[in-house]
């Protein structure tokens, strides 16, 4: 069961975007079909578990943390009914559900001794069929490789992002529909390849990060640049970062200033390139100082400001998906939540960022946990970072840590003589004779 948990996790990661029905239901009617399938698999392991895996609930560190937030995300929608919407948006509750189910799926896995080694296995296969996948795109798209040979992956493409509304040129969206998605996975990939990973973990990173020069986001730029200040400030003060990871995360920062400074001087051609990965990274520095220096962002801040405008109106919140009242796409997640529930809500994932770096034991996911909440405030701020398919990682190692953590108390307690053994079956300490 632990195996094929694992497998799912990772599928539904990278394939979620995709692994959708559409339904007549009067909006767009798109079905993701993980979240019956996961409800079922949560159910089954909650019944065979006889409840032990909802016993992340005693631990207040997560109920200060990370519980609000995902009670708010299952409550606003269902208030979001007395607010007038159609009952077909109270899925999302549905969605706060299985994110909770993830971390319940993270914590029974960690009482297997393997785990680890299955979740870095497939965690390497998922970064190189990723990779792959975003290359093709980039080939192609570049007339690199013939029609006929990538065409039914184009139009795979074409069908997905058709479903969603949305059409992409000139970017790479690996197996989803939005590259900004990409860039997430690709940072994701890179603390995973810094932690989970257990094997050829220099070249994992390598991987890692040129799927994020393939996804071309910016916000994921900034997010990773964000995450290698704060490990040197770490490594400064505690001295605890692995020296090798942080000197290699110094030369990727180093390269990409240098290529931008020498793009920004002229020193580097790059031809008849009208919107390369360089380009939109020169904008999105020049941004910093200068606001107006990039059209793109220009309309998204009109457009976070229309919705903070109608929030001024409903000082309650939209209770239910902004989107549905507004007409319009917010992607800022800062400004979304702020619509939808209020400061409170706000509040709540600012709880959640916090809690990433009050973990006490030194595990690989901490690690992993404490990165992404470095990168998480900066994505938040030009995208919805937090309904993107490769956090489901973070919530599943969530569990993970909190299942090791029972383990290691469990442990102190037997080497205190409160008991003579460990039960993996059920993972839990018994009591000496």
């Amino acid at each position: 069961m632990e195996r094929l948990i694992v497998i799912w996790v990772v599928f539904v990661s990278l394939f979620g975007d995709r692994f959708i029905i559409i339904l007549n239901t009067g909006g767009r009617g798109i079905l993701n079909l993980s979240l019956p399938i996961t409800l079922i698999l949560g159910s089954t392991i909650i019944i065979k578990s006889k409840g032990r895996v909802l016993h992340v609930l005693k631990y207040s560190k997560f109920n200060v943390f990370w519980l609000p937030y995902l009670g708010f995300s299952f409550i606003l929608p269902l208030l979001g009914l007395l607010n007038n919407y159609p009952i077909r948006t109270s899925i999302e509750a549905l969605k706060a559900i299985n994110l909770f189910i993830y971390i319940i799926l993270g914590y029974s896995v960690a009482k297997d001794t393997n785990v680890d080694s299955m979740l870095s296995k497939f965690v390497i296969s998922a970064i190189l069929l990723q990779f792959f996948y975003s290359l093709g795109q980039f080939l192609y798209s570049g007339g690199y490789i013939p029609y006929d040979l990538w065409a039914p992956f184009y139009g795979w493409d074409a069908s997905a992002q058709q479903v969603y509304n949305t059409m992409v040129f000139g970017r790479s969206t690996g197996l989803y529909v939005n590259p900004n998605v990409l860039g997430l996975w690709a940072l994701v990939a890179t603390f995973l390849s810094l932690t989970i990973v257990k094997s050829r973990r220099g070249f994992m990173i390598i991987i890692a990060l040129l799927t994020l020069v393939l996804s071309q986001s910016r916000g994921a730029i900034f997010a990773l640049v964000t995450v290698i200040i704060w490990l040197a400030l770490k490594s400064l003060v505690v001295g605890r970062v692995n020296r090798g990871s942080l000197a290699f995360l110094y030369f990727i920062m180093f390269a990409i200033v240098i290529i931008t400074w020498s793009s920004i001087n002229g020193l580097v051609n790059f031809g008849d390139v009208e919107y390369s990965f360089i380009v939109r990274l020169q904008s999105g520095i020049q941004t910093l100082f200068n606001i107006n220096a990039d059209e793109n962002f220009i309309a998204r801040m009109e457009a976070w400001g229309l919705a903070l405008s109608f929030y001024r109106s409903h000082v309650l919140g939209t209770l239910g998906t902004p989107e549905y009242m507004l007409g319009s796409y917010i992607d800022n997640d800062w400004v979304r939540l702020l619509v939808q529930g209020g400061p409170v809500y706000v509040a709540t994932f600012v709880l959640m960022l916090i809690g990433g770096f009050l973990l006490k034991h030194k595990t690989a996911e901490r690690e992993f946990l404490s990165n992404l909440s470095v990168s998480l405030p900066i994505l938040a701020i030009s995208q919805i970072p937090l309904s993107y398919s490769p956090m489901i990682i973070y919530w599943f190692l969530i569990g993970i840590y909190f299942g090791r953590h029972e383990q290691l108390v469990a442990r102190v307690l037997i080497s205190k003589g409160f008991g003579n053994k460990w039960n993996v079956a059920t993972g839990m300490w018994e009591r000496g004779t």
